[in-house]
């Protein structure tokens, strides 16, 4: 996904400007948030609605659901690779 550049950085630097650096880490941190926000809601969709309730009971809510989800599946580069858990994981 290619987002236009902004005319403020078209006659800069791009390696070393700190603003241009500023603007790019929060466009990256947009979209990782917009991508982590769309495979749990996917995953979410995915599940049966009797694991839906055991999670909702577990956990309290929908999104710590996603949290503890991603606390165990993620790796440590940013939306590499993700692993889907079932009801066995927690047993």
């Amino acid at each position: 996904m290619k987002k236009q550049l902004p005319k403020r950085f078209h006659n800069v630097d791009l390696k070393t400007n700190k603003e241009y650096k500023k603007w790019k880490k929060a466009e990256d941190k947009k979209f990782d948030d917009k991508l982590i926000k769309t495979m749990n809601n996917f995953w979410w969709n995915s599940l049966e609605i009797k694991i839906k309730k055991e999670f909702i009971k577990t956990y309290g809510a929908k999104e710590i659901t996603y949290q503890r989800r991603l606390r165990f599946t993620q790796s440590f580069g940013l939306c590499k690779t993700y692993k889907i858990i079932d009801k066995t994981f927690f047993t």
